[in-house]
């Protein structure tokens, strides 16, 4: 089988999970070839995408030429559907010239989809990526499939998402919390709707054995927005200094939030035990899971974070925040805690319940690890992605 696959940005440092079910597809055997709609590229990105560079293609840097060549194509083999698919892109958002750009790129990824024998196209968000597989859809035939997460969901939901669910295969999303949200608040029908979970390779992701360590690393891997409670963490921590604990808190990712989190460290003097590390690679991420003690995400809204999976698979015990799809993967006073977001205190406090109780911790991530094996292994989710697109 022949899949194409289309993306927003790619690739992007924070969506390992894109890349890692790229690389099990491949692994099972599939022929996967790459269209990114954005050419910006990151300076930071995973080692394991060089394995795949030659297969990725940026739609920014098509000549307008070969678009205009592609719609000159469709108006005279396919009429109609290049009709229906002009109206669609209009419907996106009613705006003319827009719809023109829209229309001139699906064409072109018309020609592009059949020029590689893509006998499936599959899209990561609802919004953009899925838009133009549903018009590559509508204009060649070829079936698609899309991945819903978290702002395409409960953010910024498309207008269309009606029209994108009934075209597709069907919709894939990461949760049952997600998938019965979509089903009783936005209304979309069930029998689209398929669960796969962003799994992890448990066997990249595993633990090491530890030596004792006079002090316990408390490690976090989130954008610096404010959406992921960054704040509320390190006034937690502050609150675990003045207790006197000692800690090392690393704080892994980049964004917005840098400077008014580094204000906040240098406002309660802790810049000793919490340090801003920034983007890591995959593999960087994985030594600080590997040689951390607790991992802590208190975000005030998340899909199914996969670094919550990769913390379990490399054995630590998790606290995170108790919304959306998270008290699917950690298991209340068995595999971790979960707190509600912005309670600094109940944070704070279970922070300490770990730190001070190393058999608890241990025994957590026992479970933890367990836990991710059965239900969230990369191998078993690819394979029930791939057998949906060959349904």
């Amino acid at each position: 089988m022949n899949v194409l696959y289309i993306l927003g940005t790619f690739p992007a440092i924070s969506e390992t999970f894109i890349l890692n079910e790229i690389l099990e597809v491949i692994r099972n055997g599939l022929n996967v070839n790459i269209i990114s709609i954005s050419d910006a590229r990151e300076s930071i990105y995973h080692d394991e995408f060089e394995l795949i560079r030659d297969r990725v293609a940026y739609l920014g840097q098509v000549p307008f030429r070969s678009k205009l060549v592609a719609v000159m194509h469709f108006f005279c083999t396919k009429p109609v559907k290049l009709c229906l698919t002009a109206l669609s892109c209009y419907r996106e958002d009613h705006w003319i010239k827009g719809a023109v750009e829209r229309l001139l790129n699906s064409c072109y990824l018309g020609m592009y989809l059949k020029q590689l024998g893509i006998d499936h196209i599959h899209a990561h968000f609802a919004n953009e990526p899925t838009s133009y597989a549903m018009w590559c859809g509508l204009l060649t035939g070829v079936p698609y499939t899309f991945t819903t997460h978290r702002h395409d969901i409960f953010v910024d939901p498309p207008g269309n998402y009606l029209e994108k669910t009934v075209r597709s295969k069907a919709m894939v999303t990461i949760s049952d919390f997600n998938r019965q949200y979509l089903t009783n608040e936005l209304r979309l029908p069930s029998n689209k709707i398929k669960l796969n979970r962003c799994g992890v390779d448990v066997s990249y992701f595993s633990p090491l054995k530890k030596t004792r360590s006079k002090t316990p690393a408390l490690v976090t891997v989130a954008r610096l927005h404010p959406i992921k409670g960054l704040d509320c963490l390190i006034k937690a921590y502050n609150i675990l200094s003045r207790e006197g604990l000692s800690f090392q808190a690393y704080i892994i990712g980049d964004g917005e939030d840098r400077r008014k989190l580094e204000n906040l460290i240098d406002r309660y003097q802790l810049s000793n035990s919490v340090v801003l590390l920034g983007a890591k690679t995959r593999s960087e991420v994985r030594n600080f899971l590997r040689k951390g003690t607790v991992f802590v995400l208190p975000s005030y809204s998340e899909g199914l974070p996969t670094v919550i999976m990769e913390a379990f698979a490399c054995g630590l015990p998790v606290i995170a925040s108790n919304i959306t799809g998270i008290p699917e993967i950690v298991q209340e006073d068995r595999s971790g805690y979960l707190v509600p977001p912005g309670d600094v205190s109940l944070l704070a406090e279970k922070i300490k319940a770990l730190l001070i109780k190393p058999n608890k911790r241990k025994v957590f991530g026992c479970v933890g690890r367990e836990f991710v094996e059965k239900n969230f292994s990369l191998k078993i989710q690819v394979r029930k992605l791939t057998s949906l697109w060959m349904q």
